[in-house]
Formats: structure tokens, sequence, C-alpha cells
């Protein structure tokens, strides 16, 4: 058993704090950059956006694998690892001013930054008291907001003062800083098993995710989406090697990743509101920064500034959930959060062209005060029904589905989008079909989120232990 200190409470809320901003921010930040990459390596729009694809494609890969790399190598020697490896990999991309380098580098990347959310909450649910849990998943929850709250800022003050180059380097600090507190803070351990790895589950996985992942991304940056019969095929084949998987994990003495904890009721239905929540959250980079710039004009200095209003509302409100949360039950956070998000969706669905920005502010605000709400309470009703050696798995298993959900969510969205947006374009010209597509997209999340409230509905009333 480990011998975690409270004294080591600073330094393990830096690591979450640290790890879970850049697992955003390189997502976001990035994002600003594309135009400009585009410009200096004089490349194409589908030849930037691997940038982005390869990373996190690599990192979907290889995120069901972390459960089995900590029992492996030891939680410590996992994440000091990933840190180390995750900054030469940032250095090294801001070096060369080639496309294809940095996306094989970032593509190597995402092995590193697999290890960046389920390690930190792995780390909670082992080493932090139970009674102490909800605060430091509420400062998770709190540091991943982060990410895309200032991601978009910084990177535009970047591109300002610096260059392209400080979007790759601004993590190299950031990642030695939570190498070495993660050497301060997780205790020395034996590994807990030696045994080698299923060769056939890990070739299984791999490959099934990578297919599957790889056509949603395609997907979603093709005019076609998923009408083409090459990504079709990808994602069948893709969907039965994870089934596979997952059969396969159920039958050999020695699992990758083992699927005991969908056995338990509470985390299996919070395991699902997990899932839909987080695809509904995938829609707003896209869309937001097509109404912003494109339709309103706003420069991407401004628009990151314009997501920061209501991005602060979602790092707040993680806080207001830590304290109701010791006096109501994770049911009726969840419950709120989900009619916060579900509302605030539906009123960016309907919002005219005219809309004031004030009100249209005021709308993302709704939304973002969900998120902070039910982000905590949804983690934790789920894993707290875990007994202790089913927590690694259960934490690896979201994180994986989140990824896999996301990706398809993301590319049913963009597709949505420019068939409506291509549809209503002869008839009421391209701005308001721009407008009717953000519409369209924004009202189908909303359903989503509604469809979340049925499982969300079928929680167990059930308060913390004090």
């Amino acid at each position: 058993m480990s011998t975690y200190s409270r004294k080591n409470d600073g330094s393990l809320i830096a690591v979450i704090v640290i790890a879970c901003f850049l697992a955003l921010f390189n997502s976001t930040a990035l994002n600003a950059g594309l135009p400009l990459f585009m410009e200096i390596f004089d490349a194409s729009v589908t030849e930037v956006q691997w940038i982005m694809i390869g990373y996190t494609v690599i990192m979907g890969v290889v995120s069901p694998l972390a459960a089995w790399f900590v029992r492996r190598f030891t939680l410590r020697n996992y994440f000091v690892y990933s840190m180390f490896t995750y900054a030469a990999l940032s250095l090294a991309s801001g070096l060369f001013a080639n496309v294809y380098f940095i996306i094989v580098l970032r593509a190597f990347q995402g092995i590193a930054g697999a290890a960046l959310i389920p390690v930190t909450m792995i780390a909670i649910y082992r080493f932090v008291p139970r009674h102490r849990q909800p605060l430091f998943l509420t400062i998770q929850s709190m540091s991943l907001s982060l990410g895309p709250a200032i991601g978009p800022v910084l990177a535009g003050l970047m591109l300002m003062v610096l260059s392209w180059r400080w979007l790759f380097w601004f993590s190299v600090p950031l990642s030695i800083l939570a190498g070495w507190l993660g050497m301060r803070v997780f205790p020395k351990e034996e590994a807990e098993s030696a045994e080698s790895i299923d060769a056939l589950s890990l070739v299984t996985i791999v490959i099934g995710s990578m297919l599957v992942l790889m056509a949603f991304s395609l997907a979603s940056n093709s005019d076609s989406g998923l009408a083409s019969p090459g990504l079709i095929a990808m994602i069948v084949v893709g969907l039965i090697l994870c089934v596979w998987f997952v059969v396969r994990q159920g039958k050999i003495a020695s699992p990758i990743l083992t699927f005991i904890s969908c056995r338990y009721r509470e985390y299996r239905l919070a395991f699902i509101v997990n899932v839909l929540w987080s695809m509904a959250l995938t829609l707003a980079p896209f869309v937001l920064a097509i109404y912003l710039q494109t339709v309103r004009g706003y420069s991407a200095f401004v628009y990151g500034l314009l997501l920061l209003i209501p991005a602060i509302f979602s790092v707040g409100g993680a806080p207001v959930s830590q304290k109701l949360y010791d006096r109501v039950s994770s049911k009726a956070l969840i419950i709120v959060g989900l009619l916060c998000l579900s509302v605030g969706n539906l009123l960016l669905g309907f919002s005219a062209i005219d809309t004031s920005i004030v009100l249209f502010i005021a709308f993302l605000c709704l939304r973002y005060f969900g998120i902070g709400l039910m982000g905590m309470p949804v983690n934790d009703h789920g894993m707290r029904a875990l007994p202790p050696e089913l927590q690694d798995d259960g934490s690896t298993l979201i994180n994986w589905a989140k990824l896999m959900g996301n990706s398809f969510a993301l590319s049913v969205f963009t597709m949505v989008y420019t068939v409506v947006e291509a549809d209503a374009a002869a008839e009421v010209g391209e701005m308001l079909a721009m407008v009717k597509g953000v519409d369209i997209v924004f009202i189908s999340s909303a359903i989503l989120l509604l469809l979340g409230l049925i499982p969300a509905f079928m929680l167990k009333l059930q308060k913390p232990e004090k």
C-alpha cells in the first residue's frame, strides 16, 4: 500500500492543476494557430489539422492502456516519464518549421498525453481520504475548465507578442514542473504486476481505436462526412475490434483493462451520463469559432476574451458544486447541471443573428455554469460505487469512452452543420446559413443532454461520506 502523506496535498494539487490544464490547453490553444501554420508551412488546411488529429487519435489509442501502465510501471514512474517525454516533444515541435515533422512529434506526444487525466483521477482515489476526495475532484474539474478558458487568450497573446513556436514551448516548463512534483508527491511502489501484456489484446485495441478515431476525425474535416464508404468501413471494422477486445478481457487471466466495473449499477448509470454530456460539449470550440469570428467578425484574440467570461462561470461553478455536495445528493447536482446545460444550449440554438452579444454571452454563462456544477459529482458518483481495486480501471474506462464518444460527436455535429449550412445557403445567403447551422448543432446537443437526464434520474440518492 502507498505511503502518501497529507503534507503532500499541496504538491498533489499542483500536479492535478498542471496536468489537467495541459490536457485541454494543447487542444484549444493550437486551434488558434492553424491559419498561421497554413501560411508559415505552406500547407493545406487538411495538413495542418493533422497537428491536432494525430495527437487526439494517438491519445485515444493509448488511453485504454493507462490502468495497465500504472500496474506495470507504478503510478509514479508512468506519470513522471510521461511528463518529461511530453516536455521534450513540446520543445522539439517548436524547433522545426515543417508540418510533417510536427505531425509526427505531436502523434508521439499523444502517447505521453494519454497519462494526463487518468493519472490525476487514479491518484485522487488512491491517495486522498474518502471524505476529502470531492474537494480534489472539484480542483480537477476547475483545472479542466482552465485550458479551454484561457487557452485561446494565451494563444492570441503569444501569436501577437512572441511567435507560433511558443504555442508548443509554453508547455515545456509546466510539463517539467509537473514531472518534478510527481517525483515528490507520488510514493515509490513496487509494480503490482510484472506480467507481460497480452499481445493480441494490445493489437486489437490499438488498431480498433485508431480506425474509429481516425475515421471520425477525417469525417469531421471532410465535405462528405460519414457518407464516405471508406470511412464507414473503417468505423465498422474498428468497432468490431473494440468489441472483440472487450470480450477478450473477460476471458484472459491478465487483462489490459477489466470491465467488471460496469456490473455496478451506479457506476454504469454515471458512466452513461458522463459520456453523453462529454459528447454534447465537443461542439463548442467548432461552432462558437464560426459564429463569433466569421458571423460576428471578432478577431481571434477578442474571441478568446469573450469565451473567457462564461468560462469563469465554469470554474466558479465547481466550488459551488463542492460546497453543495456536503448538503445535497450528487444526483441533484447532476440533474441541475444537465438542465443548465440543456437550457443554455436551447437558448443559444434559438438565438437570432441580431441577438445582442451580451445576451449571447449570458446564455453561454448558463451553459458553462452547468459544466462546473456537474463535473465533479458525475465523476465521483460512479467511482465511489466501485471497490478500491477496480477504481484504476474504472477511471481509465471512463476516459477512453469519452474520447471515443467525443470523436464520434464531433464528426456528427460537423456533418449536421455542413448539411444544414449547405441547404440553407441558396435560400437565405451564406451568413444566415452559417447561423442556421450553428443553431441546429446547439439544439442537437441539447437533445443529447436531455437524453442524459434519463440515467441521471435513475441514480440513487446518496450523499458523500463524512
